[in-house]
């Protein structure tokens, strides 16, 4: 029986950590959970609490130019998810698993 429950805690935990996809045609800088990153393109990154960032599970992020677009997706097992989009010049986006 505790291999049974391991098994079943085990596939309760997967995929349970939140993923943000960025989809970009340019350049972007932004945050998750208070984390720095930058990049040019598609990338993928897990949102990972952190304890000493309060202010829930999000990322924002701006584009490093004025031509083309920036989304953010938060992808989520059994929960909503969550998608914004910018064209702005220079503009912001940001997002929250739930």
């Amino acid at each position: 029986m505790t291999r049974l429950a391991f098994a079943l805690a085990l596939l309760a935990a997967m995929g349970c950590t939140p993923k943000l996809h960025v989809q970009s045609d340019t350049r972007w800088a932004g945050a998750i959970n208070g984390e720095y990153v930058t990049g040019e393109g598609n990338m993928t990154y897990e949102m990972k609490r952190r304890p000493e960032y309060s202010s829930g599970n999000c990322a924002a992020f701006n584009k490093l130019t004025e031509e083309g677009y920036l989304t953010l997706h938060v992808e989520q097992r059994w929960q909503d998810d969550d998608t914004r989009t910018t064209t702005e010049p220079y503009g912001r986006v940001g997002v929250c698993a739930k």
